[in-house]
């Protein structure tokens, strides 16, 4: 939690403490509840990776392509592989890649500093729309991505359901049982997000599943 606390004051402020706690003044924070913010993402992620998430169908990957068309990938090759690229090579996706991987020039190798740490990356082709690269390419990527959702989605009904669990042995005010439901803290404070995507990718990221939880 430490580790990751400095990479956001790093990456995100330039290495000012001072900046950072001003920015978490703004939105009513301190330290510990930067702390604990950040502790909620990653017990979250420790327990998303142990859910299982199903192949999804040739329909929702169509889907996913058809929606996030205009969304920048390419293909890249990244040294030791991260999450967002767990193979290694193949194409990233701004639905989950850093800003910073779709600014680097052909061929080169370059050093790119995230919350996750430091990667090399080595740039195949040219930043492009997802809709412009081959389907046979962004599958793969698109299929992980879908993953990615299904576990989310499958956290917040596993929490539901530890938290029905827990409803009997709660004795509250007037019988006023609290609400059930999954609350995002990091949604108070999106400047600690774990997530290296940008804020605007997030917001169409967050439309599609509302959408899709609509439908």
């Amino acid at each position: 939690m430490l580790a990751v606390e400095r990479r956001i004051v790093s990456t995100r402020f330039g290495g000012s403490e001072r900046a950072y706690l001003s920015a978490l003044g703004e939105v009513g924070a301190g330290r510990t509840a930067a702390r604990g913010i950040i502790g909620d993402q990653l017990r979250a992620r420790e327990i998303v990776g142990r859910l299982d998430a199903p192949r999804p169908s040739a329909a929702a990957v169509l889907r996913f392509r058809s929606t996030f068309a205009p969304v920048l990938a390419r293909r890249i090759v990244v040294s030791t592989a991260p999450s967002w690229l767990p193979e290694g090579s193949g194409v990233a996706i701004a639905t989950s890649a850093p800003e910073a991987v779709f600014r680097l020039r052909v061929g080169r190798t370059a050093t790119i500093r995230t919350l996750e740490g430091r990667f090399r990356v080595r740039a195949l082709d040219e930043t492009s729309a997802l809709g412009a690269i081959s389907e046979r390419l962004t599958r793969p990527a698109i299929e992980r991505e879908l993953r990615s959702e299904a576990r989310v989605d499958a956290f917040a009904a596993w929490s539901i359901g530890k938290q029905k669990g827990a409803a009997s042995r709660l004795v509250c005010e007037r019988d006023r049982l609290p609400e059930l439901g999954v609350v995002s803290l990091v949604s108070f404070a999106p400047l600690l997000s774990l997530l290296e995507t940008s804020p605007e990718t997030l917001a169409a990221l967050s439309t599609r599943r509302r959408s899709g939880a609509s439908g």
